[in-house]
């Protein structure tokens, strides 16, 4: 790195750069030589290039680099669908209590993603890897229709930038949901039945 420091001090005492390249003072970092040209990358972006053909050349600035671009903030408001029993893999069928609960669903009963009938008590609702369970192993569902969000860190080449993005799912909300459906397919079970 010093001999590419010393020639380019050298062809400055020569006065083979340009007023421009003096006036800015940029320091070179990288120099790349082919046979009939060199090109200096300096360190305030800028990168310029000489002929070795021809004996009068001057230093002159090349156009930069097309960087990518960096977005400049989330997407617009990125709407999620309301859940609905219609898109939901998971069918809720019903409660089944018992007399010592006194009313209050006892278990929930579920036709899961892969068709097997399941009773799931309250508080399982809540745990994560039952929920994922019931789903099938999958959680695409529920980031859908639950997202959970939180910020990110991309990068597009070297350049990092944060970014607003789902990163998992409001369990809570989705076992409160699952309830609710199931409260309603009673609902309506026994409405079908007569019973008030």
């Amino acid at each position: 790195m010093t001999d590419i420091n010393k020639n380019l001090s050298d062809w400055h005492k020569e006065g083979a750069c340009t007023s421009a390249l003096l006036q800015r003072h940029p320091t070179q970092i990288e120099i790349v030589q082919s046979d009939c040209a060199l090109a200096a990358l300096c360190n305030d972006g800028s990168i310029w290039g000489i002929s070795l053909k021809n004996v009068g050349a001057e230093w002159h600035q090349l156009p930069a680099i097309p960087q990518p671009e960096r977005p400049t903030g989330p997407a617009e408001g990125q709407n999620y669908p309301e859940p609905d029993q219609a898109t939901c893999p998971v069918q809720c069928v019903g409660t089944w209590q018992h007399e010592t609960t006194g009313g209050e669903p006892y278990a929930y009963h579920f036709i899961d993603a892969a068709g097997n009938e399941r009773n799931i008590a309250p508080r399982h609702l809540t745990n994560r890897h039952e929920l994922i369970g019931l789903f099938g192993g999958t959680d695409t569902w529920l980031r859908a229709n639950f997202p959970k969000k939180g910020t990110i860190r991309r990068s597009i080449g070297s350049i990092f930038y944060r970014e607003e993005a789902v990163v998992d799912f409001w369990i809570d909300a989705a076992a409160r949901w699952l309830m609710a459906e199931c409260l309603k397919a009673t609902s309506v079970s026994k409405q079908k039945d007569g019973e008030p």
